[in-house]
Formats: C-alpha cells, structure tokens, sequence
C-alpha cells in the first residue's frame, strides 16, 4: 500500500511496460474494509491434542442464558468454555473429562427433555450419546453431565457401522425437537429420533463419506456422493422408502 486517502486505502497503478514516468501518481481506490476482525477470547490446550474440525459446537447448554462453547478430541477429552471479555482464566473452564472414545463431532440441539431445552449430542465411532449439562451438586467442576441416552451404532443389521459425521433437525417437520442422522464410512445413513432408532438406508453411489446438510425448509438432506454430485434426499421419501437403498 503507498497511502491513505481521507481514510480508504490507495494503491500506486503501475504504468505500461515501455511508457515515459509521468510526473504524477495515477491511483485507483481500494475499499477498506466495513469490518475488522480480533481475537477476543482464547483458550489453549495441550500441544499434542488432536481435534476434528467438527468437535465444536455453541450454544446455551445450561439453559441459563449464557453461551457456551463445548469441544471434544479424538483423545476423547471433552471440554466446556464460559468466554468472557477478558484474557483466558482457569474459571472458564467449567468441565473437563475423559469420555471412553475418540469424539468425532458435536452437536447442541433439542435432542431429549422439554421443548426448548438444549442437549449436546456426542458422536463417536460405534456410538451416539445425548447427555444433559446441568450445575454440578458438588465438588468436581462447575458443570455437570446428565446422560440421557446411548445409541449402539453396529448392530443389528447395520454391525459394521462406523461413524464419520451426523447432522441435526426437525426432521418431519416435527416440532420442538430435533432428530439426528448419522453416516458411516461407507456411505450408509442411520436416524435416530431422540431415543428411539428410526431406520437405516444405504445412499445411492457413496463409497466413502462427504459432506452433508439438512434444510428444514425443504425438509430434505443434501449428500455430496462419490461421483462428486450433490444429492438431494426427502426426508419423508427416505423414512417411507421400503428399500433399505435411499
């Protein structure tokens, strides 16, 4: 950059190849930017730790009107944050512990209890598990896990499930909760409305898992399948289908 100009950035156009200097400065403005952007909370954890970029999630899990943000690694450490204005401190911590498998995604929705209270949802690879966070009674954290329920990925017809990724919704076009739909790695599609296990579909042309979606307007699920195409399922085709291929 070679100045400022009543406050938008300027930048020097550069002349011809083969063309006399002139004696002025011919300069095109560039538009600043309306927004800027810093950090203004951060939280560090071990070096060695690994995460998906997945294993986040933000919302208010208390139910207390406070935004919370929850992480897992695929050590299976699973974390709630309180961000404040200030520099990181120890009391933004407000759970830390260690599940039994490696935490692939997050997801906060309307997954068990009333209508309007928040559940955080945890996929690992062979299991779905939907726990409550509440004040902890006692000592131990600020904060507290209340197991709602587990789904057992592999098994019955589907016992070389293995999860890569779930996306959330009212699914049906339900009202005042939320269904969960994960994927395995090789393309099948398991839902799960809140403890009861919906169906399995094995989707079309997916030999290994990508990307995926729900759009609650269209109450439909959109898939990017291995042929690098974006499919486009109904959830209320998928629930009626009598194949187990979607």
């Amino acid at each position: 950059w070679d100045g400022l100009a009543g406050g938008v950035k300027t930048r020097a156009k550069a002349a011809p190849p083969g063309s006399l200097p002139s004696s002025g400065t011919s300069e095109e403005p560039e538009p600043s930017a309306m927004f800027s952007v810093r950090v203004g909370w951060a939280a560090r954890v071990d070096a060695g730790e690994e995460f998906d970029a997945r294993g986040f999630c933000v919302g208010d899990l208390v139910g207390d009107g406070t935004t919370r943000v929850a992480s897992g690694s695929l050590g299976g450490i699973l974390r709630i944050f309180r961000p404040s204005l200030q520099e990181y401190s120890l009391d933004d911590l407000e759970l830390e512990e260690q599940l039994d498998e490696p935490v692939l995604q997050l997801a906060c929705g309307r997954f068990a209890g009333s209508e309007g209270v928040l559940s955080l949802a945890v996929l690992h690879p062979q299991k779905l598990a939907v726990y409550g966070v509440a004040a902890a009674r006692e000592g131990g954290g600020a904060l507290a896990l209340e197991p709602r329920y587990v789904h057992t990925l592999c098994d019955g017809d589907d016992q070389h499930f293995s999860a890569a990724n779930m996306v959330f919704g009212p699914f049906g076009s339900v009202r005042g909760r939320d269904f969960i739909a994960v994927q395995s790695l090789d393309g099948k599609l398991r839902v799960f409305e809140q403890e009861s296990a919906a169906f399995s579909r094995q989707l079309n042309h997916v030999l290994l898992p990508g990307p995926m979606a729900y759009l609650r307007k269209q109450d439909a699920m959109l898939v990017c399948n291995s042929q690098f195409q974006v499919d486009c399922y109904k959830y209320s085709l998928l629930a009626s289908s009598t194949s187990r291929t979607g």
